[in-house]
């Protein structure tokens, strides 16, 4: 009894000294801040948004997670802090933004959404009951995790790893993901992946449906959020065109417009913004098979580099809304038709520029539908497009 007492306390000790999630910010530990391996956790994140004091906080998905460095010089010095959470919906941001906005009062609040948020397949990450997010857990339930749990200890070992090999952990102690995919993967093979798991991953768009009802939580959300004195701004998240095309393909437009012009109609009472489309930046191509540097304002379909989100805030901060590299439309009820049709005209000028991008779309939609025929949905989502000859000799 004493020994197994001994021994939990020796774990217990290791995994508050270590805090891989960052949660008891002890001063002598606090060196190991870019090592710690689980700042990216939703336990991170909802104790660094009840703790902290911030002057911006960044709402969103791993978009906003990987697209916005809060320790850019954007930000003017200004301190922020990126509570983007990976897998994220409507119902976990405002969880986490009822967590924030309580305790303090910043000047400048962001929304960065995109059309996933809003369907209705997504529910609550894996990590969420070991967060603050889980108000149902109790204190002493949340503590023991955090120093007694496998999770803790595995992330312990982590940290010691990183720290041992001098490897910076994946977020930055401001909760900045430092990169998409795995260093050394091909950026082609990740941008293939990452578009591939939209067409066949359930939580994607596979299949989606939009909910409405998580609109109209969103602009209680919206209404909160203005309540506080601080600047609010929504942003529809800049990724690939790839996507948009993959969207119309899998007869899911009607959505995307639907979701664009229900924030339109937000828009009215809110500063709300569009930065996807079919020119500039998103527009970018893809990267060759032996492009071995991959994107310049990509990292694969789904997530943009914190260049682009940069030169995001730049522009929105600065009324620039016509930046060639990055077109904006300020989303309104008197300017979502024009840009709703501006974004069907882009679209054939882009399926001509970019004839090879648009067919690597059309072939795996394509690929997988066969597969889905022949094996059912179970095989696809487990081997996937890529992993069959056939059809990765078309991609």
């Amino acid at each position: 009894g004493v020994a197994l007492v001994a021994a939990l306390g020796a774990v217990a000790l290791a995994d508050g000294l270590i805090d891989p999630s960052g949660v008891y910010d002890l001063e002598a530990t606090r060196w190991l801040d870019p090592y710690r391996s689980d700042l990216g956790s939703r336990t991170a994140k909802a104790d660094a948004a009840r703790e902290g004091s911030y002057d911006v906080l960044l709402f969103g998905t791993s978009r906003t997670a990987v697209g916005f460095d809060p320790e850019a010089e954007v930000w003017g010095g200004a301190r922020v802090f990126n509570l983007g959470l990976r897998g994220s919906n409507v119902l976990e941001t405002e969880l986490l933004m009822d967590v924030a906005l309580p305790r303090r009062s910043p000047s400048e609040i962001w929304f960065v959404v995109d059309l996933l948020m809003f369907g209705d397949g997504r529910r609550v990450g894996a990590d969420f009951g070991r967060s603050l997010l889980n108000t149902d857990q109790s204190w002493i339930a949340y503590h023991a995790d955090k120093l007694l749990g496998l999770p803790s200890v595995l992330g312990s070992v982590r940290t010691v790893r990183n720290a041992a090999t001098d490897r910076l952990g994946g977020y930055s102690p401001s909760g900045f993901r430092r990169y998409a995919y795995a260093p050394g993967e091909s950026p082609r093979a990740a941008f293939l992946r990452w578009l591939e798991r939209f067409v066949v991953n359930p939580a994607t768009y596979a299949p989606f449906s939009y909910d409405p009802s998580r609109m109209e939580r969103f602009e209680g959300m919206l209404q909160r959020a203005s309540s506080t004195g601080a600047r609010v701004v929504v942003v529809v998240s800049p990724h690939h065109a790839t996507l948009l095309e993959l969207q119309h393909r899998l007869g899911l437009w009607g959505s995307s417009e639907r979701f664009r012009r229900d924030l339109a109609r937000l828009g009215a009472e809110h500063e709300v913004y569009d930065a996807t489309g079919f020119v500039g930046a998103p527009a970018e191509p893809l990267p060759a098979d032996a492009d071995a540097d991959g994107m310049t304002w990509h990292w694969e379909a789904s997530h943009f580099r914190h260049e682009l989100g940069q030169r995001l805030v730049e522009d929105i901060r600065g009324g620039v809304l016509d930046d060639p590299v990055l077109p904006i439309t300020r989303l309104q009820p008197d300017t979502i038709e024009p840009h709703l049709g501006a974004l069907r005209r882009q679209r054939g000028q882009w399926r001509t520029a970019r004839g090879a991008d648009e067919q690597v779309v059309g072939a795996l939609v394509d690929c997988v539908q066969r597969l889905r025929e022949a094996d059912g949905p179970a095989q696809i989502v487990a081997f996937g497009a890529l992993g069959n000859p056939g059809c990765a000799r078309e991609l």
